[in-house]
């Protein structure tokens, strides 16, 4: 059976460009903007696709050069063990603010690299990850793919709770995968490619009606000097 409904609460979709290639500070950035949603009343915060450290936007660089090997050099070295410290500070910081928190980042395990949603509970645990099935065109010069096994949904103050990656939300399976654990909110975690405004409005719409959930849009900007 479906569990009850949670009480009313707010949700957040953090708007914050983030520290691209420099995890450290965008830890900090992580650990801030937890900290103002908290402020404004917030117990479900949502960070964007990769925040952590930031969308490799790159990637549709097909020519083999110096700077585009150094970015996946950075990228390498600024990506997130799970769990780590970064971990331990991003939940510390959900702990702190009493929130459930979600945030993406990139996962670096042995020698891969994967497109990663991290869920803490308000009590700072780690709750659980999952890797993006399949990394979108570009994206696979960058990203492995995700085995399945970790699409799940967790209970939490904001009810049951799943999410996925970008273009996930266009995979039937997934969403029907969801749509099986009784989810009452989802994480919909986006880049922020402005060609993608009315895909992303059709696919989180059509997941809400189909899984008969919330849906909370969380989609990277980047700051005018970058």
């Amino acid at each position: 059976m479906p569990a009850a409904l949670p009480d009313p609460y707010v949700a957040a979709a953090v708007q914050w460009a983030p520290a691209f290639g420099d995890l450290q500070a965008g830890v900090g950035r992580a650990v801030d903007a937890i900290d103002e949603a908290s402020r404004e009343g917030a117990t479900l915060i949502v960070l964007p696709e990769a925040w952590l450290p930031g969308y490799p936007y790159w990637c549709t660089e097909q020519r083999p050069n110096r700077a585009v090997r150094d970015l996946f050099r950075n990228l390498t070295e600024n990506s997130v063990e799970i769990p780590g410290p970064e971990t331990e500070a991003i939940g510390q910081a959900a702990q702190r603010a009493n929130a459930t928190v979600v945030i993406g980042v990139t996962e670096r395990a042995g020698g891969t690299l994967y497109n990663t949603l991290c869920y803490f509970g308000p009590d700072g645990a780690l709750l659980g990850s999952h890797r993006k099935l399949v990394p979108t065109l570009s994206e696979r010069t960058v990203w492995g793919m995700g085995d399945g096994s970790d699409l799940d949904a967790y209970d939490t103050p904001a009810g049951r709770l799943s999410g996925l990656i970008c273009y996930e939300h266009f995979m039937a399976p997934a969403r029907y995968a969801l749509a099986g654990l009784d989810v009452q909110a989802h994480a919909s975690v986006w880049p922020g490619y402005p060609s993608l405004h009315a895909n992303i409005d059709a696919a989180t719409r059509l997941l809400a009606v189909e899984n008969a959930c919330a849906v909370v849009v969380a989609r990277e900007v980047i700051s005018a000097d970058r």
